[in-house]
């Protein structure tokens, strides 16, 4: 947004040294074409991945040379739409003028986030008061070394650390200990609040200023997703409440149609000669259709471009992968590029499914993914899309563990489903079709923190047993 305002701000500016005065009349004809071209470059920027963590990995060139492109991109909408209503072709002078603001605008406020991301970092504390939390503390200090630092340990009365020796203090001491240390933020783990003299305590850090985050809200805000380990009936409770009750029913069923009908114009082409190249190099119809299961459950029949042979299921049901050998020659490239999914969009027009939700799944797969997982029949209690964060986010699966991670990526939406995630969705799944396949790092690093979680809660579960014995 930022960058959006930026763009906008450089073109008012250099409009009004143009035509000597603020605000000239002249700058409400502009404006439609300033503001699509300031959406243009904001939107390339998110798909180039410049507001991600992971940018600030990339060298100094490659980041240029993406701000760049970004530039160019809206200067073309710029020009694009000045040719469509002449009324707002902005002049050579403006273009000029403005060009060396926008430029500067954009580059500077990227530097300071290169250098603010590399700098600042929140201080961390954790609250213990048992084996787990020191072991679910340890997996948190590598996970955001960009921008968290992790400081310590801070005990409930009664506990002392096992093996560490970065313990702060006892929570009756915690103000002084925080202000000493410059600590900001607080983790709870899951366990540590159910005394309510610990809560007494807590709640008066958070009105002393304290940020007190649980360990879902931590990788909530790290990985957009929530580790299946820290799911639970609350959570769920919460993930199902009313804020975006108006969203769900009435505004996502217009951006489904609105987005569903511009891109199915603008796919035409694409899918005529998908269906071509279809028919021409393998025997069969062009389209496969299957049952899948849509919000509730309710059964629906999906339709997608056959990217596989007609023998792809003789031997039975099977999951698919992006290196599948029962895929054809086109039916790989049309897969990487999603593009096999383009007549969905008449499903989404019909109301079957939405553009942006959890991908639909066959009843088979549903009955025997949730006796292995918990909690994945909660997807169904949206309805399903042709993109979603989880697809935008991980790879194809073809694993028990895979169903797992999309699951986590899922379960997040539910959460936090509204028209900005929907665009930011919407945004990714351009940067799949350009550039092909799904994010890679970040999931990367989720499974193996959640593998990580999982044997911590495993270990804790051996040691209660070994108790109660």
């Amino acid at each position: 947004m930022i960058d959006i305002g930026l763009v906008a701000t450089a073109f008012v500016f250099a409009t009004s040294l143009r035509f000597e005065t603020w605000l000239p009349s002249r700058l409400m004809d502009y404006m439609p074409a300033i503001l699509l071209a300031a959406c243009a470059v904001g939107a390339t920027l998110y798909i180039a991945g410049l507001y991600s963590l992971y940018a600030l990995r990339r060298n100094r060139f490659v980041r240029n040379s993406l701000i760049v492109v970004a530039l160019s991109v809206g200067l073309l909408v710029m020009l694009g739409y000045g040719s469509i209503d002449y009324s707002a072709r902005i002049g050579r002078g403006v273009l000029l003028i403005s060009v060396p603001f926008v430029v500067a605008f954009v580059f500077v406020h990227h530097w300071y986030l290169f250098r603010r991301g590399g700098r600042f970092r929140e201080r961390l504390a954790c609250l213990a008061s048992r084996k787990l939390h020191e072991q679910e503390a340890g997996l948190i200090q590598g996970v955001d070394q960009h921008h968290t630092e992790f400081v310590g340990m801070i005990t409930v009365a009664g506990y002392s650390l096992v093996g560490r020796d970065d313990w702060l203090g006892n929570l009756e001491d915690a103000e002084a200990v925080m202000k000493k240390h410059q600590i900001s933020c607080l983790l709870c783990p899951p366990g540590t609040l159910e005394s309510s003299a610990v809560m007494s305590k807590i709640r008066r850090l958070r009105y002393s200023g304290v940020t007190v985050f649980s360990l879902a809200d931590i990788c909530e805000e790290f990985f957009q997703a929530v580790p299946l380990r820290l799911v639970t009936s609350e959570w769920l409770l919460q993930c199902s409440g009313q804020p975006r009750l108006f969203y769900v029913r009435k505004l996502k069923r217009a951006f489904d149609i609105l987005v569903s009908l511009f891109f199915l114009a603008a796919s035409l082409p694409v899918l005529i000669l998908s269906m071509v190249a279809v028919k021409l190099t393998s025997r069969g119809p062009v389209f496969y259709s299957q049952m899948r299961c849509g919000r509730f459950g309710r059964q629906f029949n999906m339709v997608k471009l056959r990217t596989m042979g007609m023998d792809a299921e003789e031997d039975g049901p099977r999951w698919s992968s992006v290196d599948d050998k029962r895929l054809t020659v086109i039916g790989s490239i049309l897969r990487r590029f999603r593009l096999d999914e383009i007549p969905q969009l008449w499903m989404v027009l019909k109301g079957d499914m939405s553009f942006v939700g959890p991908r639909p799944e066959r009843q088979e797969f549903i009955d025997q993914l949730s006796m292995d997982i918990p909690c994945f029949p909660e997807r169904v209690m949206v309805q399903p899309g042709i993109t979603g964060w989880a697809q935008v986010n991980y790879r194809y699966g073809s694993t028990t563990e895979d169903a797992e991670r999309k699951l986590e990526y899922d379960l997040y939406y539910m959460k936090h489903m509204g028209i900005l995630l929907d665009c930011f969705v919407l945004l990714d799944t351009i940067r799949t079709v350009f550039f092909g396949g799904a994010k890679k790092q970040q999931g990367v690093i989720l499974g193996k923190f959640s593998n990580s979680l999982r044997r911590a809660f495993e270990m804790r579960d051996i040691e209660e047993i070994g108790r109660i014995k």
